[in-house]
């Protein structure tokens, strides 16, 4: 395909994502759990809760801190010694060199992370991203759910709301086997960097406020909420990395509407020709999807959730998922997954 002058390598890149999600699954198994195997599955169902405080994929907020799967990482990591241990009076005391080395390699992992949704999960503008929640806060829903056993973002498309006082609620899916990453970094990983980012990042008076960050927010690292700048930033880093073209967001979304139009086209009748266009962000067909009917509110029609879904799946498979909910349960599985030679 050309985009602006660019040549680009379509095969190439599909390749170049799957080998970025094992790559991101191997360094997450390594560097992040230093090889601590874990048995924790992505949740088979989500009561959808959007209003209570704390409430996420996981359950109440009380099911989520000081979780059990986090509680025995932490007991494993103080058997191994590589980052703590046990002191006198029962004390953890922490190998600060590598509690920092660890944080970097969590910071990498999320962006990593960041990446891979922005190319797998009909690619969202950095607007609706950067304020992502996992769990519900008394500034907003949640945006992490799962869909028919599938991870699920659901996102606020705003542009516009001024004048309309309308928002669209966007349904993405995820392949899992993404998703599963983003359970481990959440629900093992995060209590633990809570703690360790409290103890020797944090002035006091600000520990608070950090934690209430970790509590919610998606994309939050060394205790400080990401900013838009550095979404950008990643993907056109992840486009020179991988594919040594200078592609950033707004290319990149031109190149993802390519892409849905030349290989999984929607005739223009076709309901999900209109929910693609919004998926996608491009078009002005798809104003007659504005369905909020106050902000926070992102109960979706099934008719539109079922159109959102099968454009999820069909954007999906061009990378070689067959089948979405599927997924290797363990980081230590490197069986193939993809389906090769989509058409």
């Amino acid at each position: 395909m050309m985009l602006k002058g660019l040549a680009i390598n379509v095969d190439q890149y599909y390749e170049k994502v799957r080998q970025s999600l094992q790559d991101t699954h191997t360094h997450i198994r390594e560097r992040v759990l230093f090889n601590i195997t874990t048995n924790i599955k992505i949740p088979p169902t989500d009561s959808q809760n959007e209003t209570t405080r704390g409430h996420s994929i996981f359950g109440p907020s009380d099911r989520t801190s000081d979780n059990v799967d986090s509680a025995a990482f932490l007991g494993a990591l103080l058997k191994d010694g590589k980052l703590c241990w046990r002191g006198p009076d029962n004390v953890i005391l922490w190998d600060r060199p590598k509690v920092d080395e660890w944080l970097s390699d969590i910071d990498r992992s999320w962006s990593d992370v960041y990446c891979l949704l922005h190319i797998l999960c009909l690619p969202p503008r950095t607007s609706e991203e950067i304020i992502f929640q996992w769990a519900n806060s008394r500034n907003g829903r949640r945006h992490l759910f799962i869909i028919n056993r599938i991870m699920a973002l659901i996102s606020n498309y705003h542009k516009g709301h001024q004048v309309t006082g309308l928002y669209k609620q966007i349904l993405r899916l995820m392949p899992n086997e993404l998703g599963l990453l983003i359970v481990i970094l959440l629900r093992i990983v995060r209590p633990i960097e809570t703690l360790v980012v409290g103890k020797f990042y944090t002035p006091e008076p600000q520990k608070p406020t950090m934690k209430t960050r970790y509590a919610s927010k998606m994309f939050v690292t060394y205790g400080q909420e990401w900013k838009s700048e550095r979404l950008s930033r990643l993907l056109k880093a992840w486009w020179k990395k991988n594919m040594n073209l200078p592609i950033g967001v707004n290319l990149h979304r031109q190149f993802s509407v390519g892409l849905q139009r030349r290989f999984r086209p929607y005739n223009t009748v076709d309901p999900k020709h209109k929910a693609a266009q919004l998926a996608l962000a491009h078009g002005e067909i798809a104003g007659d999807l504005y369905y909020a009917k106050v902000e926070g509110d992102s109960n979706i029609p099934l008719t539109r959730q079922a159109l959102f879904e099968e454009i999820s799946h069909d954007w999906m498979a061009l990378f070689g998922f067959k089948n979405a909910a599927a997924y290797r349960e363990s980081l230590w599985d490197d069986e193939e997954i993809f389906m090769t030679g989509v058409e």
